[in-house]
């Protein structure tokens, strides 16, 4: 509650009657404003701002309010009053905006968490093949895959060495010891024999500086990137012709881990440090991210061969709680159900 004085004074000098009430009015509780209305009365004002418990001085300068008759000062407070209710009416509607433009945006943004964490787990998925071994490992709250990460067409192949020049190529071309291949090679005349192989890289880089300074056709001008193919034995490579496409794989694991006292959707590259990606989502004990896995009947499977079909299910929060202090944070779920390739 506020408490509204006004002061007593000639113009000059603050009456001690002001003093008084203020000391009363502090037993009230709540804010104490003084209204100081007069003539050159700045002197007074700065007094009543001295005053032990005063918040706020009002100062009003003007000849009528100097002469300190009764009519203008009572059309002064009353003038005060109402605009203090209207103002405070005002305030009330722009503090109730923009709470709902909060609760809006904080719901706006859980949202946007789980399209895009939907989205790149269903994309990253659907490119696997469980037949094809592209699943390491299935767990409620993390899933470890060969995820693709660049493609290209061999364009040549180097005389001596398990080394190729690739065109037209897209992605990233690395040799990690996370990183592979997927390789398509061509057996005989029929298609009995063809296979994709799997196979380790090695070292990728510059084509001309991997002695590949052309592409083995007319008219196709420089390789994009050359790679070289850790081998076993000549067989490796013997039926890669040109031509045949070619696809990089990187071991990547997705799962929910915490950071910054939140959970979030995160990425890591065989051992290393979780990337986050988006969130935050609900901790795990609250299953922020769950998945389960089915075969090809619809029977549930922890065989990582048979595994036909990947639910997951996403809990995600907004970043603030909408109305501060300790109101609660946003949530939604969003199921998600992918097929696997192949």
């Amino acid at each position: 509650m506020t408490v509204l004085i006004l002061a007593k004074h000639d113009n000059a000098v603050l009456n001690e009657a002001t003093s008084k009430t203020v000391t009363s009015a502090k037993e009230m509780g709540g804010d104490i404003h003084v209204l100081v209305a007069g003539h050159d009365c700045a002197a007074v004002a700065a007094e009543a701002a001295r005053l032990d418990g005063v918040a706020k001085v009002i100062h009003v300068e003007g000849e009528t309010y100097g002469q300190r008759l009764a009519e203008p000062l009572a059309e002064l407070v009353v003038y005060l009053a109402v605009a203090g209710i209207v103002m405070g009416s005002v305030y009330q509607l722009l503090m109730g905006q923009s709470r709902a433009y909060g609760r809006q945006r904080e719901l706006m943004d859980v949202h946007e968490t789980l399209r895009t964490a939907a989205a790149l787990l269903a994309w990253e998925i659907r490119q696997a093949s469980a037949t094809n071994g592209d699943l390491y490992s299935i767990g409620d709250h993390s899933i470890t895959l060969r995820s693709t990460q660049g493609s290209g067409f061999i364009c040549v192949g180097h005389p001596t060495q398990p080394r190729f020049g690739l065109w037209l190529t897209n992605g990233d071309f690395q040799a990690t010891v996370d990183d592979s291949v997927l390789v398509f090679a061509a057996g005989g005349a029929g298609m009995a024999d063809d296979v994709w192989k799997v196979l380790k890289v090695t070292s990728a880089g510059p084509a001309a500086a991997m002695g590949l300074a052309a592409c083995d056709w007319v008219g196709a001008g420089v390789p994009d990137v050359a790679v070289q193919i850790g081998v076993t034995s000549p067989s490796d490579t013997a039926d890669i012709a040109l031509g045949a496409p070619l696809r990089t794989f990187r071991r990547i694991e997705y799962g929910l881990f915490a950071a910054d006292g939140r959970w979030w959707l995160g990425r890591r590259v065989g051992a290393g440090s979780w990337e986050k990606l988006t969130g935050p989502l609900l901790p795990v004990w609250l299953d922020g991210l769950v998945f389960s896995y089915k075969d090809a009947a619809g029977n549930p499977t922890a065989n990582l061969a048979q595994v036909a079909v990947v639910d997951f299910v996403i809990r995600a929060q907004s970043y603030r709680a909408p109305g501060g202090g300790g109101s609660q944070f946003f949530t939604d779920t969003l199921a998600t159900r992918v097929a696997l390739r192949g």
